[in-house]
Protein backbone atom coordinates (compact mmCIF):
# COMPACT_ATOMS: atom_id res chain seq x y z
CA UNK A 1 0.00 0.00 0.00
CA UNK A 2 1.23 2.91 -1.05
CA UNK A 3 0.94 6.49 0.18
CA UNK A 4 0.35 10.25 -1.71
CA UNK A 5 2.99 12.99 -0.35
CA UNK A 6 4.23 16.08 -1.28
CA UNK A 7 7.34 17.52 -0.16
CA UNK A 8 9.03 20.86 0.10
CA UNK A 9 12.80 21.78 -0.08
CA UNK A 10 15.42 24.29 -1.57
CA UNK A 11 15.61 23.61 -5.20
CA UNK A 12 19.29 21.36 -5.26
CA UNK A 13 19.24 20.33 -1.11
CA UNK A 14 17.29 17.17 -2.25
CA UNK A 15 13.74 16.26 -1.09
CA UNK A 16 14.70 14.53 2.74
CA UNK A 17 12.16 16.78 4.61
CA UNK A 18 8.87 15.14 5.92
CA UNK A 19 6.03 14.95 3.38
CA UNK A 20 2.89 16.61 3.54
CA UNK A 21 -0.45 14.53 2.66
CA UNK A 22 -2.11 17.67 0.94
CA UNK A 23 -1.27 19.99 -1.38
CA UNK A 24 -3.11 22.80 0.80
CA UNK A 25 -0.86 21.39 3.41
CA UNK A 26 2.40 21.59 1.03
CA UNK A 27 1.63 24.86 -0.04
CA UNK A 28 1.06 26.42 3.28
CA UNK A 29 5.03 25.58 3.70
CA UNK A 30 5.99 26.84 0.75
CA UNK A 31 4.06 29.85 1.34
CA UNK A 32 6.71 31.62 3.94
CA UNK A 33 9.59 30.52 1.52
CA UNK A 34 8.37 32.28 -1.51
CA UNK A 35 9.41 35.23 0.99
CA UNK A 36 13.02 34.92 0.47
CA UNK A 37 12.37 35.34 -3.76
CA UNK A 38 12.38 38.80 -5.09
CA UNK A 39 9.17 38.71 -7.55
CA UNK A 40 7.87 38.19 -10.28
CA UNK A 41 7.67 34.92 -9.82
CA UNK A 42 8.15 32.15 -12.90
CA UNK A 43 8.53 28.31 -13.02
CA UNK A 44 11.49 26.89 -13.87
CA UNK A 45 12.09 26.65 -17.65
CA UNK A 46 9.15 28.86 -18.91
CA UNK A 47 8.91 32.65 -19.29
CA UNK A 48 5.68 33.80 -17.93
CA UNK A 49 6.06 35.64 -14.89
CA UNK A 50 3.42 35.95 -11.73
CA UNK A 51 2.57 37.85 -8.94
CA UNK A 52 2.78 35.79 -5.73
CA UNK A 53 -0.66 35.68 -5.61
CA UNK A 54 -1.13 34.50 -8.97
CA UNK A 55 1.54 32.07 -8.61
CA UNK A 56 0.26 30.04 -5.68
CA UNK A 57 -3.47 29.93 -7.90
CA UNK A 58 -1.30 27.87 -10.38
CA UNK A 59 0.59 25.95 -7.74
CA UNK A 60 -2.90 24.81 -6.55
CA UNK A 61 -3.83 24.34 -10.25
CA UNK A 62 -0.37 22.47 -11.40
CA UNK A 63 0.96 19.87 -8.33
CA UNK A 64 -2.44 17.91 -7.97
CA UNK A 65 -1.67 16.79 -12.16
CA UNK A 66 1.69 16.10 -11.04
CA UNK A 67 2.99 12.80 -12.06
CA UNK A 68 4.44 10.98 -9.51
CA UNK A 69 8.54 11.65 -9.25
CA UNK A 70 7.57 15.08 -10.96
CA UNK A 71 8.83 18.43 -9.74
CA UNK A 72 7.66 22.07 -9.76
CA UNK A 73 10.21 24.40 -9.48
CA UNK A 74 9.58 28.26 -8.57
CA UNK A 75 11.88 31.00 -8.83
CA UNK A 76 12.64 34.29 -8.98
CA UNK A 77 12.73 36.33 -12.60
CA UNK A 78 16.21 37.49 -11.51
CA UNK A 79 19.30 35.22 -11.34
CA UNK A 80 21.62 34.98 -7.74
CA UNK A 81 18.00 34.11 -5.96
CA UNK A 82 17.23 30.81 -4.18
CA UNK A 83 14.52 28.92 -5.55
CA UNK A 84 11.63 26.06 -4.49
CA UNK A 85 10.55 22.68 -5.46
CA UNK A 86 7.26 21.46 -4.70
CA UNK A 87 7.99 17.25 -5.64
CA UNK A 88 4.93 14.85 -5.84
CA UNK A 89 6.04 11.42 -4.71
CA UNK A 90 5.29 7.86 -2.91
CA UNK A 91 5.76 6.14 -0.09
CA UNK A 92 5.37 2.29 0.59
CA UNK A 93 3.66 1.81 3.78
CA UNK A 94 4.80 -1.93 3.86
CA UNK A 95 7.98 -1.20 3.07
CA UNK A 96 10.03 -4.19 4.84
CA UNK A 97 11.49 -2.56 8.45
CA UNK A 98 15.06 -3.12 8.36
CA UNK A 99 17.17 -5.64 11.13
CA UNK A 100 18.59 -2.26 12.12
CA UNK A 101 15.57 -0.62 13.19
CA UNK A 102 14.32 -3.53 14.56
CA UNK A 103 16.55 -3.97 16.90
CA UNK A 104 17.05 -0.44 18.33
CA UNK A 105 13.48 -0.12 18.78
CA UNK A 106 13.57 -2.76 21.63
CA UNK A 107 15.10 -0.20 23.33
CA UNK A 108 12.33 3.00 22.70
CA UNK A 109 12.91 4.56 26.41
CA UNK A 110 14.36 1.90 27.82
CA UNK A 111 18.01 3.50 26.84
CA UNK A 112 18.76 7.41 28.10
CA UNK A 113 21.47 9.24 26.43
CA UNK A 114 24.71 9.20 27.94
CA UNK A 115 27.84 11.13 26.31
CA UNK A 116 30.40 8.21 25.26
CA UNK A 117 27.89 5.70 26.11
CA UNK A 118 28.49 2.59 23.52
CA UNK A 119 24.65 0.73 24.83
CA UNK A 120 21.91 -0.42 24.66
CA UNK A 121 21.60 -2.65 27.22
CA UNK A 122 21.95 0.57 29.56
CA UNK A 123 22.91 3.92 28.46
CA UNK A 124 23.49 5.24 24.73
CA UNK A 125 24.72 8.39 23.11
CA UNK A 126 23.58 8.59 19.16
CA UNK A 127 26.75 6.76 17.45
CA UNK A 128 26.58 4.54 20.22
CA UNK A 129 23.20 3.33 19.36
CA UNK A 130 24.06 2.63 15.43
CA UNK A 131 27.17 1.17 16.27
CA UNK A 132 25.73 -1.33 18.76
CA UNK A 133 23.15 -2.37 16.51
CA UNK A 134 25.45 -2.85 13.84
CA UNK A 135 27.62 -4.79 15.65
CA UNK A 136 24.45 -6.87 17.35
CA UNK A 137 22.59 -7.94 13.70
CA UNK A 138 25.25 -8.02 11.43
CA UNK A 139 28.98 -8.40 13.42
CA UNK A 140 30.23 -5.43 11.86
CA UNK A 141 32.26 -2.79 13.92
CA UNK A 142 31.65 1.02 13.15
CA UNK A 143 33.65 3.50 15.54
CA UNK A 144 32.06 5.45 17.96
CA UNK A 145 31.54 9.52 16.72
CA UNK A 146 28.87 10.26 13.72
CA UNK A 147 31.72 12.07 12.00
CA UNK A 148 33.99 8.51 11.88
CA UNK A 149 30.95 6.78 10.86
CA UNK A 150 29.95 8.63 7.95
CA UNK A 151 33.38 8.32 6.45
CA UNK A 152 33.84 4.57 7.50
CA UNK A 153 34.56 2.06 4.92
CA UNK A 154 31.49 0.07 5.63
CA UNK A 155 29.25 3.31 5.06
CA UNK A 156 28.40 3.78 2.12
CA UNK A 157 27.39 7.52 1.17
CA UNK A 158 24.97 9.19 -0.99
CA UNK A 159 23.08 11.92 -1.09
CA UNK A 160 19.76 11.69 -2.70
CA UNK A 161 17.05 11.40 -0.37
CA UNK A 162 15.33 9.62 -3.01
CA UNK A 163 17.39 6.80 -2.10
CA UNK A 164 16.16 6.33 1.36
CA UNK A 165 15.31 3.01 2.80
CA UNK A 166 14.58 1.76 6.76
CA UNK A 167 17.65 1.03 8.34
CA UNK A 168 19.52 3.65 6.48
CA UNK A 169 22.19 6.27 8.55
CA UNK A 170 21.13 10.24 8.32
CA UNK A 171 24.28 12.27 9.25
CA UNK A 172 23.61 15.58 10.15
CA UNK A 173 25.42 18.81 11.63
CA UNK A 174 23.64 20.56 14.66
CA UNK A 175 26.36 22.88 15.42
CA UNK A 176 28.32 21.63 17.61
CA UNK A 177 30.82 20.68 15.41
CA UNK A 178 32.67 22.63 12.21
CA UNK A 179 30.72 22.58 8.99
CA UNK A 180 30.93 18.98 7.29
CA UNK A 181 31.33 17.27 10.51
CA UNK A 182 28.42 14.98 11.28
CA UNK A 183 27.67 15.45 15.37
CA UNK A 184 24.60 13.36 14.91
CA UNK A 185 23.52 10.30 13.86
CA UNK A 186 20.01 8.66 13.09
CA UNK A 187 18.46 5.59 11.40
CA UNK A 188 15.66 6.76 8.69
CA UNK A 189 12.60 4.98 9.51
CA UNK A 190 10.17 6.38 7.08
CA UNK A 191 9.76 9.87 5.77
CA UNK A 192 9.44 12.53 8.68
CA UNK A 193 10.39 9.83 11.08
CA UNK A 194 14.04 8.52 12.60
CA UNK A 195 14.92 6.35 15.22
CA UNK A 196 18.13 7.66 17.47
CA UNK A 197 19.02 8.75 21.02
CA UNK A 198 18.67 12.27 21.49
CA UNK A 199 20.63 14.10 24.13
CA UNK A 200 17.85 16.66 24.31
CA UNK A 201 14.91 14.23 25.39
CA UNK A 202 14.85 10.92 26.60
CA UNK A 203 17.52 9.08 25.33
CA UNK A 204 16.49 6.26 22.43
CA UNK A 205 12.84 6.89 20.57
CA UNK A 206 11.14 7.88 17.67
CA UNK A 207 11.38 11.38 16.16
CA UNK A 208 9.65 13.85 14.27
CA UNK A 209 11.92 14.84 11.54
CA UNK A 210 10.96 17.97 10.12
CA UNK A 211 12.30 20.77 7.95
CA UNK A 212 14.81 22.19 10.30
CA UNK A 213 16.51 19.07 10.96
CA UNK A 214 16.24 18.10 7.03
CA UNK A 215 18.61 21.45 6.73
CA UNK A 216 21.27 20.05 8.71
CA UNK A 217 21.85 16.75 6.53
CA UNK A 218 25.06 16.58 5.55
CA UNK A 219 24.29 13.04 4.05
CA UNK A 220 22.61 9.75 4.33
CA UNK A 221 24.57 6.07 4.53
CA UNK A 222 23.78 2.76 4.00
CA UNK A 223 26.02 -0.65 5.14
CA UNK A 224 28.14 -1.84 1.81
CA UNK A 225 25.62 -5.07 0.67
CA UNK A 226 28.88 -7.34 1.20
CA UNK A 227 28.75 -6.51 5.20
CA UNK A 228 24.91 -7.44 5.29
CA UNK A 229 24.65 -10.81 3.60
CA UNK A 230 24.90 -13.29 6.79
Amino acid sequence: MTETIYQVTKFGDGFHGPGRGTVDEALAVLKPKLDKIMGPYQFRGAKRTFTKHQLLEQLERRAPRLKVGEKLVVMGSDTGQPSFALRKWEIDQEAAESPLVTFAKKFVGKSPYRLGATGPPGDSDCSGLTLKAVKEVYDVSLPHKADFQMRDAHIWAFREASRLRSGDFVFLNYGRLPAGEADHVEFFVKPGRTLGSRGSTDGVGFYNFGDDDASRVLRYGRLRKQDTTQ
